[in-house]
């Protein structure tokens, strides 16, 4: 605990939320990291903080009237992007068309025929190559800005100078 309230929240987690929180001119607040919660915290036995495998144990308690009834028992998940589902419609047709017009397939790290057979057996339900594709696609876009704010400045006309 004293690690990751010494080390991993300040250099990961607290600089993130501050990053992205700004980064969208939002102010973030994060109460259980208050001086005083965390100074109690670390007073409290170790039994009220993990009760077998189950961690936060005082905390799930504390919120459990306020929850559905078994919400405290089922598993954290992470936030999943739909890359399957979005591949299926319209998205696959502006990725596909990211890949094409943007010159990647041309960079040679990828092989262009077994990119089109992703797109197609995506598109076609024969396999899910959503995750595959979403990358491809976004580096093709990145790559397309790459060329386009670095492409060399196109020489000022000269004018005549006009004597008298």
């Amino acid at each position: 605990m004293l690690g990751d309230l010494t080390v991993h929240l300040p250099a990961s987690l607290c600089q993130r939320l501050d990053r992205s929180s700004m980064a969208h001119s939002l102010e973030a607040r994060v109460p259980f990291l208050s001086h005083r919660f965390v100074e109690w915290a670390l007073t409290m036995p170790k039994d009220l903080k993990l009760r077998g495998s189950t961690g936060k144990y005082i905390l799930r308690r504390a919120v459990e009237p306020w929850l559905p009834h078994g919400a405290l028992s089922k598993r954290k998940i992470g936030f999943q992007l739909p890359f399957a589902e979005w591949f299926v419609g319209g998205f696959n047709d502006f990725a596909r068309e990211a890949w094409r017009s943007s010159g990647v397939a041309e960079l040679g790290f990828l092989d262009p025929d077994g990119v089109e057979q992703l797109f197609d057996e995506h598109r076609n339900g024969a396999a899910d190559h959503g995750r595959v594709l979403y990358a491809i696609a976004m580096f093709s876009c990145w790559w397309e800005q790459q060329r386009a704010t670095s492409a060399p400045a196109r020489p000022r006309r000269q004018t005549a100078a006009v004597t008298s």
